[in-house]
């Protein structure tokens, strides 16, 4: 998604791939459903991580889960497919944002396309900025000091964490929908007044905001999610393979990653004696 914007702004804002009108679409298409879909993603993550902690004998069903996250891709591919194929919308180039955007037929059609972005764009970030509150009050409570109390706070560790990348990264967008919002709904003003006439808000703040800044979130989640998961890593380091000839390449075998796994699970079984002598301990005390 990120390759036809950089050609286009190489070469002075001109069409370059975007003059192709399938390209034109399949882009459009991409930069609206790849977007919503990421949000929700997150939010799915955070909700779900905030209820197993406040409620942690609540079983969340992962089938339910995972149908749930089926089902919104395939409405996010239809909202597309669908308005497209019936004639309802049509994608075109615009310089200013340097990617196809879809335009409504008839008046009734941009509203409502303008009020399910502002479903699946922005109104989430309040959820999920709430989950990840509720996830930092939970983990400031005492947990059992065991191995299995360890795993729990690493974990809800790491989706605060990548919360907050999307946070970070999703907060220009917000901001951008919410002013364009207010252009939108309010008679006095016509875009780009009042919010977007300077040179940087109309012809650069919604290629950082749409383009750069999701697909950069999109690039830290696996590197978060490798630097934080341990089984991941050990994952990665069985997959890494060695090929071509001449090349000195240094390649972590099947062996040493058993290796490590065994010594893992020895630290592991010496950490819980420890947490089970602790406790018998203090049970005698008290």
């Amino acid at each position: 998604m990120v390759v036809p914007v950089v050609v286009s702004l190489w070469n002075g804002r001109a069409e370059m791939l975007y003059g192709y009108p399938s390209l034109c679409v399949l882009f459009g298409m991409q930069i609206r459903i790849q977007g919503s879909f990421s949000v929700f993603l997150v939010a799915v993550l955070s909700i779900t991580r905030s209820i197993v902690l406040v409620r942690p004998f609540f079983s969340i069903s992962t089938r339910a889960v995972l149908l749930i996250v089926l089902v919104y891709a395939v409405y996010l591919v239809l909202n597309q497919v669908v308005p497209f194929a019936a004639g309802l919308t049509s994608f075109l180039y615009t310089p200013e944002e340097v990617y196809c955007w879809d335009e409504g037929s008839s008046p009734l059609v941009d509203t409502m396309d303008t009020v399910l972005d502002l479903i699946s764009l922005a109104v989430p970030i309040i959820p999920i900025t709430f989950s990840c509150i509720v996830s930092v009050i939970c983990i400031r409570r005492k947990i059992e000091s065991t191995c299995e109390g360890y795993r729990k706070r690493r974990a809800t560790r790491t989706i605060i964490l990548m919360t907050v990348v999307y946070i970070v990264f999703n907060i220009p967008l917000f901001i951008n929908y919410t002013m364009w919002l207010l252009i939108e709904t309010t008679s006095k003003w016509t875009y780009p007044e009042p919010f977007f006439t300077s040179n940087f808000m109309n012809f650069y703040s919604w290629n950082f905001a749409e383009v750069f800044f999701i697909n950069l979130n999109s690039m830290a989640n696996p590197i978060v999610f490798y630097l934080r998961v341990n089984t991941f890593q050990e994952w990665i380091s069985t997959k890494c393979t060695c090929f071509g000839h001449g090349l000195n390449v240094m390649c972590k075998r099947t062996t040493q990653s058993q290796f490590h796994m065994t010594h893992v699970l020895e630290n592991r079984s010496i950490q819980a004696n420890k947490d089970k002598r602790l406790a018998d301990f203090q049970s005698t005390a008290c």
